[in-house]
This record gives C-alpha cells, structure tokens and sequence, in this order.
C-alpha cells in the first residue's frame, strides 16, 4: 500500500469515529460551532488588516488576534469536519451520492456568501474613498494657506 492511499485511507476511518459528539450531536450545537469559526475567522481577518495598515500598535495586537483566531479555529474546523463525517476533507472517491451532492450545495452557498460580502465591500471602497480623498485634500491645503510657525 502506497503512502497516498494509506494516508486516505487512515483519514477516512478517523472521520468515521464519534470524537466527543456531545459537542455537535443537535443542530443548536453545530449552529454554536459555525459561529465559533465565524468569530475565529473574523479575528484572522482583523489582525490581517491590523497588520496590513499597520496600526500603531497593530503588531502586538495582530499577534494577539492571531493567537486567538488559531486557538479558536483549529477545534472549530476539526469538530466541524467530525460533525460532517469529512464530506468536505475527504476525496470525492470516498464519498457516496449524497455527500457529493452535499459538499457541491455547500460550495455553492459558500461561493454565494463571499461573492455578497466582496461586493459589500467594494461598495464600502467606493463610497468611502471618495470621501477619505476629499478629506485629505482639504486638509492639506489648509496645511498650505495657514502660516508656517517659524516665518
């Protein structure tokens, strides 16, 4: 057996296991789950942007909201991949009819929601920099027209 298919293999039975299933047994759970990674994902994203604008103070806080992103995200992911038995980790081989046709709805809507928040975005960027822009010419040529403080 090849390294590849024994590694399938052994992923296809750890899914297959009931690792503490109190934690997505109901719907409530596995609700409370999406939104653990939810907040996981937003605190990445927002140490992303720290780090990507370089807030004053923005390293140690970037850190901090990576650490906790990481902490937060990895059991999510992992539950959530045990919840779904590995319809999304799993190759398409190992998977029947129904887990295809469940992993292809959930790409979709998953397609869906980020084009939505991409476009709720761009109308952000677009709203917003016209303005920022209009800000910062005004305020520098009233850097311009006041007096300099050592003439």
């Amino acid at each position: 057996m090849r390294i590849q298919e024994w590694w399938h293999h052994r992923q296809a039975e750890a899914m297959q296991q009931d690792v503490a299933p109190s934690w997505y047994a109901t719907r409530a759970r596995r609700h409370a789950l999406v939104g653990a990674h939810g907040v996981a994902l937003a605190l990445l994203w927002t140490a992303a942007v720290l780090w990507l604008f370089s807030m004053k103070g923005g390293g140690r806080v970037g850190t901090v909201l990576i650490v906790a992103g990481l902490v937060l995200a990895i059991p999510t992911i992992s539950l959530l991949n045990l919840a779904t038995r590995g319809t999304t980790a799993l190759a398409e081989e190992s998977l029947d009819e129904r887990q295809l046709a469940d992993r292809m709805r959930a790409m979709a809507t998953a397609h869906r929601d980020t084009m939505i928040m991409l476009a709720i975005v761009g109308a952000g960027a677009l709203v917003t920099g016209p303005i920022a822009g209009r800000e910062r010419r005004c305020r520098s040529q009233a850097s311009l027209s006041s007096p300099s403080p050592s003439a």
